[in-house]
């Protein structure tokens, strides 16, 4: 487009440079139980100097499962990311059975002359903790917001009991994280776009911490900046220097060009995890922080600074679409308000107030955390699980292929079933179908993840240990009074009892040195099966199978069970992937299916792992192509930019064929009407050979083998 108006050269630069984004490294999600660390917070661990470091020595079967399946990990070119699950009844010590909520009073500014509101001023927030029903009452919207004839207030007003919220809008604990008696936990900070301003150099969007303790009612508590590792503000000069504040965080969250008027009705909201350092427990340290910026008007819409077509921008919407720790709603005579003269530049501003800037927090009160995770009790796992896999839900922010159950499926069939606080491996299991019980939800919890929720990742589910080792060391297989069909393969047969492609089972527990007692123990094997997947990957690609003598050996001192060829046969009908020993070639793994019954081509790892890996590199690279004009040239580039991975996947023996669709044929004119692109891709993805059938055929001594062929 013309810009200049007297003759002359104008020059324009268009880069339509874009590559296809290819998957790098196999990351392994290990989630289980420490005697210490950071709880809830995924890590990125590279060594076990490392992981002792941050999660100590184990000490309980639970917490060794969790520390030997990561060292497995690591001993495999894998990406490794730990999640530690807090102890104690229910949903543990970092979280809770209760809700609570930040309900922010907003008060205006209005022009002497004409008495229309030129500005909102959001004031420091009511910290009110909620029942569940009061929770899901916010949820549900069954209440009355401030009338609007009033619009705004000085102080909020949370009266549920009479259906009334006095307030210009709330944010609430949706993830039910708490507040401890040292002050971790979840704080929400807000800065306005004048604070990114010329006008205001520094950055001190966030100058003090409150804080909440037994007495909540009585209002905040101060933590002192003696207390902290790092900066809640910061000068000019400092950040030039390299000191990063949360200040600095939250002002320079989205792009360059947050001060301009255009959006001062923008705020910039900041979620930020603050717990104990790990190498100054005295301290208080920044562990991991959640960023949204948007608009208060919830019709507001714009142009991003790299062009493109106009999108919503309401904060609120941009807060409960993607955050995994808080819900955020705002007051209609706010988010409806007039605050533009229909242009695109708001008239009207919102500015935050300065007892505002601060972090509150978000948490319920709980005290006394740093004794229930000394109690070891295993809780309600299926919960905890759900909720520390909240922080990895996102695919645009995270990346998982591979996550391990670890054992955790296995330790809340046994001390959900016998009603056991602390989980004991050598306790005597009478009755593993009732285990299963109690072993299906946290199963179901995993596959959830994979299958629903990221939908770009495979679990691996470890059966329960009882059914290969009983007590402390006992094969069951060894017992004269057991055998496979009755105490291995029923059992095996209802853990494979799901019709699903995103998750496989391995038939087996290994034993392994335990190097903290200098004796043997039984591991769940499902983060062995992660590290003969990476090793996989590295030697070939995600395609090829995980599994054999070239790409499928891994090493231990024994497996549970060593199946033979018949057992082998009967595992692998029922979806169960055999684990063997051969004398000469050692431990290997001997399948690779995945829990579906259905014989398609997903019934293999292979093929679903491929599909993983295809389908993640043309997400990553097709959302460049999001808001691009729908016409043919748009299509021939989208084609063009992902059909390298196709080219590669089939050059590696991951495809034998592929085909791409995206013309006129897929994209009618109604599809165009309806703002879609349609791409369609067909593959044929490469079998394994998994059965190599021999045939020795003798003939006489004349015989013409041309005419035998």
């Amino acid at each position: 487009m013309r810009t200049i108006n007297s003759p002359g050269v104008q020059i324009t630069e268009k880069d339509l440079s874009l590559r296809s984004e290819t998957t790098v490294g196999t990351s392994v999600v290990v989630p289980g139980f420490a005697p210490q660390g950071p709880v809830g917070e995924p890590l990125f661990i590279t060594t076990a100097s490392e992981l002792e470091a941050i999660y100590g020595t184990p000490t309980t079967p639970a917490e060794k499962y969790f520390h030997f399946s990561c060292r497995e990990v690591l001993n495999s070119p894998a990406n490794l990311t730990t999640v530690r699950l807090p102890y104690g009844e229910s949903v543990g010590s970092e979280y809770s059975d209760a809700y609570s909520g930040l309900f922010y009073p907003v008060v205006t500014e209005t022009d002497p002359n004409t008495g229309a509101i030129t500005e909102f001023t959001v004031r420091a927030p009511k910290y009110t903790s909620l029942s569940e029903l009061e929770y899901k009452q916010l949820l549900e919207g069954d209440f009355n917001w401030t009338d609007l004839s009033v619009a705004v207030t000085e102080t909020a007003e949370v009266d549920l009991a009479n259906n009334s919220i006095v307030a210009g809008f709330f944010i609430l604990n949706d993830l039910q994280t708490v507040i401890n008696e040292v002050s971790e936990g979840y704080y929400v900070g807000l800065a306005d776009n004048f604070a990114s301003s010329s006008s205001s150099p520094n950055f001190n969007s966030v100058t003090k911490i409150h804080t909440i303790d037994n007495n909540w009612l009585s209002g905040y508590n101060q933590i002192a900046e003696t207390r902290l590792d790092f900066a809640l503000s910061a000068s000019q000069e400092d950040s030039l220097k390299g000191i990063t504040s949360v200040s600095e965080a939250l002002e320079k969250v989205g792009f360059v060009g947050f001060e301009d008027e255009l959006y001062q009705d923008h705020l910039s909201l900041g979620v930020f995890k603050i717990r104990r350092s790990t190498t100054d427990a005295t301290l208080l340290t920044l562990a991991a922080s959640e960023r949204y910026l948007g608009s208060m008007d919830s019709t507001r819409k714009e142009i991003a600074p790299s062009g493109g077509m106009l999108k919503n921008s309401f904060l609120e919407d941009g807060v409960n679409n993607n955050s995994p720790t808080i819900k955020m709603y705002v007051n209609p005579v706010i988010s409806k308000f007039a605050w533009s003269d229909n242009s695109l530049k708001p008239t009207v501003k919102i500015r935050m107030a300065d007892g505002a800037k601060a972090l509150f927090p978000v948490g319920v009160y709980v005290p006394d955390t740093r004794n229930t995770n000394a109690t070891k009790i295993i809780g309600d796992v299926p919960r905890k699980l759900d909720k520390v896999l909240r922080l990895l839900e996102s695919t645009e922010n995270t990346t998982v292929d591979v996550i391990v159950d670890a054992g955790l499926s296995n330790i809340f069939g046994v001390t959900g079933w016998y009603l056991q606080n602390s989980y004991d491996d050598e306790y005597y299991v009478d009755s593993i179908s009732d285990v299963l019980r109690y072993w299906r939800a946290v199963a179901n919890t995993f596959i959830n993840f994979a299958e629903n929720t990221r939908k770009d990742c495979f679990a691996i589910i470890d059966p329960p240990r009882s059914i290969f080792v009983s007590g402390k060391d006992s094969k069951v297989i060894d017992n004269p009074t057991k055998n496979f069909t009755s105490n291995i393969y029923n059992y095996l047969k209802e853990v494979t009892s799901y019709e699903t492609n995103y998750a496989a089972v391995y038939g087996n527990w290994v034993k392994i040195p335990d190097l903290f007692t200098g004796r043997l123990m039984w591991a769940p094997f499902s983060a062995f099966a992660a590290a003969v997947f990476a090793r996989s990957d590295a030697a070939a690609n995600f395609w090829a199978a995980p599994a054999g003598l070239n790409r499928g050996t891994f090493n231990v001192v024994d497996i549970a069970f060593n199946p033979n060829q018949k057992q082998r046969d009967r595992l692998y009908e029922i979806a169960v992937n055999p684990v063997v020993y051969f004398s000469n070639d050692g431990y290997v793994i001997m399948g690779q299916k995945t829990l579906q019954t259905k014989p398609t081509a997903f019934d293999r790892i292979n093929v679903r792992r491929l599909f993983l890996s295809l389908e993640r590199s043309v997400q990553k690279t097709l959302r460049y192509f999001v808001f691009e004009p729908n016409t043919d040239f748009t299509r021939n580039r989208a084609k063009n930019v992902i059909i390298p991975v196709f080219e590669f996947a089939k050059n590696t023996e991951g495809l034998y064929d592929y085909l791409i669709v995206a013309d006129e044929r897929n994209n009618t004119a109604e599809t165009v009407d309806r703002n879609e692109m349609i791409i369609d891709i067909y593959i044929k993805p490469v079998r394994t050979a998994e059965f190599i059938l021999v045939n020795f055929i003798a003939t006489r001594t004349g015989q013409d083998f041309q005419e035998l062929i």
